[in-house]
């Protein structure tokens, strides 16, 4: 994508484009428009134009978001709009098909026009816009479009949402000699899912990007053939996903030895219907309240026990399973297990135990290319 549309500021915009393409680009861009911030500028959308392109960008200083849908222009120019006014404007156009925006650059208002009817907005200076950082000259990796969203998927409900230790509200992008690994924890659990690249990086690096832009940016990664490209510079890390152009400051800091809560011997294996363990934890959870969500598991002659005791009442069922080693009753956070368990899309699931009151892992059965750790719940007296 071009990292130089049009040089802001100074002539008048006048453009005409489809209402439909102006809404897909406003809607892609406003993920990253701050909800709150002390920078008013930061609240609109720059518009600007090159050749027969529009370009949009939005940023909250920490992530920045671009795209581009062909337009017919009349004068080129750039301008900043409001941006909840002129995506609620262009979204309530349903019967509209073209659009017509002008600016005046003298005193930064712009004109909507649409069928027989226009709508005046006063926006900013383009030129008090922060600049779209640029590009890195070379690919670190490229990968398929579905299968980082995918990644994604199998990570981010790991990732912490407690500010106050920033580097666990991140993504570990791990790239080795012959993978990417991508690892997210809140220090409950820990999500990792590996890919290996066809292309290796020319250095081993490790960067930590924040969730809060991944959850966004997997909304806009599409399931058919079509990739991403990666790059990374000192602070920052680019992708590039068909028109659209996705840049975020990483987080500063370093990311635990994950390795070190990894089980690696273990005194029980259970294997069990991926569905039914799901389903059976989800009507446990019916009882639940915000301060009492522990599901209990008894793992004994083949046969787990999936149990909650409330207030309001208890609830036991029996799946059949395969049980290998120790028998064992082990408590978990029953939200945190149904995370779990809704990223596997295998049929059957292993947990593999080492007791009690240590760190329980989760495997697809038939993948090697993801695991789940969960830290058991402390232990709840049922009454």
């Amino acid at each position: 994508m071009d990292n130089n549309a049009n040089a802001k500021g100074g002539k008048e915009v006048r453009i005409s484009i489809s209402a439909e393409k102006l809404m897909h680009a406003l809607l892609t861009v406003y993920r990253a428009v701050p909800p709150r911030t002390p920078l008013p500028i930061l609240t609109g959308i720059l518009f600007e134009t090159k050749e027969n392109m529009l370009y949009l960008t939005a940023t909250d200083m920490e992530q920045s978001i671009r795209t581009f849908a062909p337009a017919t222009v009349e004068e080129p120019g750039s301008a900043v709009l409001p941006a909840r006014e002129i995506t609620e404007l262009v979204r309530r156009l349903h019967e509209v098909s073209i659009v017509k925006i002008e600016t005046d650059g003298q005193t930064n208002t712009t004109v909507i026009s649409y069928a027989q009817s226009d709508l005046t907005l006063h926006g900013f200076s383009p030129d008090e816009y922060p600049s779209m950082p640029e590009t890195p000259r070379d690919t670190l990796v490229t990968l398929p479009q579905k299968l980082l969203r995918k990644m994604l998927k199998q990570v981010l409900y790991a990732v912490s949402t407690e500010e106050h230790r920033p580097v666990f509200t991140g993504v570990l992008f791990e790239f080795t000699n012959d993978n990417l690994n991508l690892v997210a924890t809140d220090t409950h659990r820990l999500a990792m899912r590996t890919t290996p690249l066809e292309k290796q990086p020319n250095q081993l690096i490790n960067v930590i990007v924040p969730g809060k832009t991944l959850n966004e940016m997997s909304k806009l990664l599409v399931q058919e053939d079509s990739d991403v490209s990666i790059y990374i510079n000192e602070n920052q890390i680019f992708f590039i996903l068909n028109d659209i152009q996705i840049v975020t400051r990483l987080l500063a800091g370093k990311f635990p030895n994950y390795n070190l809560v990894i089980p690696q011997n273990t005194s029980c294996d259970v294997t069990v219907n991926t569905k039914e363990l799901l389903e059976a934890v989800d009507r446990a959870l019916l009882l639940s309240t915000p301060r009492r969500q522990t599901v209990f598991l008894q793992m004994q002659d083949n046969t787990m026990t999936v149990f909650f005791n409330a207030e309001t009442g208890r609830i036991r069922e029996d799946l059949q399973v395969e049980i290998n080693g120790d028998q064992l009753d082990i408590g978990f956070n029953g939200k945190y297990l149904t995370d779990a368990l809704k990223t596997v899309d295998s049929e059957t699931v292993t947990f593999q135990f080492t007791g009690s009151n240590t760190p329980a892992l989760i495997k697809p059965v038939g993948q090697s290319d993801y695991i789940s750790v969960l830290v058991p719940a402390i232990p709840q007296k049922n009454n």
